[in-house]
């Protein structure tokens, strides 16, 4: 019974770095700055210990314009350069619609915010 208890803590500790592994090398080789898995954790807890505007900052200092992050276990690109966010947002918007995958909330003022619109609501707010 203990060996098979203990094969079975191994194996979830097995599957559990492998998923770790998997998951927070997507920006390996994708020739941009990014977090590491670490880094991610150091990032998650300044996020509960310091204020929210400082570590965005410190990112953006380490890291520069642009570079690769996550939001739990999805890949996220985190943009800072106003330049580059106009040219994202506006020029290259075809290539950059429905940025969230999951639009409704259930937060109203979340909701109808214009960067969390889908692409037909996004374009008629943008006219207005």
């Amino acid at each position: 019974m203990l060996q098979a208890t203990l094969a079975l803590v191994f194996l979830l500790i097995f599957l559990l770095a492998w998923v770790i592994r998997r998951t927070y090398s997507f920006w390996n080789g994708k020739g941009i700055s990014y977090l590491s898995f670490t880094d991610y954790v150091r990032l998650v807890y300044d996020n509960f210990t310091k204020p929210l505007p400082e570590v965005i900052l410190t990112n953006y200092r380490r890291r520069g314009r642009f570079y690769g992050s996550y939001e739990g276990f999805v890949p996220t690109l985190v943009v800072g350069d106003p330049l580059l966010l106009r040219d994202i947002y506006v020029k290259d918007f075809k290539s950059f619609s429905d940025r969230i995958a999951s639009n409704a909330t259930g937060n109203p003022l979340w909701d109808k915010m214009m960067l969390n619109s889908p692409e037909e609501e996004w374009k008629a707010t943008r006219t207005m």
